[in-house]
């Protein structure tokens, strides 16, 4: 499953699409407001499969972001 975005560029046949704002956006970048939260308040808006991002989401690797650069 791709992921992508090219401004003014929509695909055919693409699973969801999500829109939200550019408040909404950095809410979430920012955890003042989960995914969940802005769907059920109306600030994200999905069409297609809700459950597309889940998919994506499933992939990516949490870290420890204080990880050591340079080991003694």
């Amino acid at each position: 499953m791709p992921l992508n975005n090219t401004k003014g560029r929509v695909l055919k046949n693409a699973d969801a699409t999500y829109r939200l704002s550019t408040q909404a956006f950095t809410a979430l970048l920012g955890q003042r407001a989960t995914f969940a939260e802005l769907v059920q308040s109306g600030k994200i808006k999905i069409d297609g499969d809700a459950g597309s991002l889940g998919v994506i989401l499933a992939n990516l690797e949490t870290f420890d972001p204080y990880f050591n650069i340079v080991t003694p």
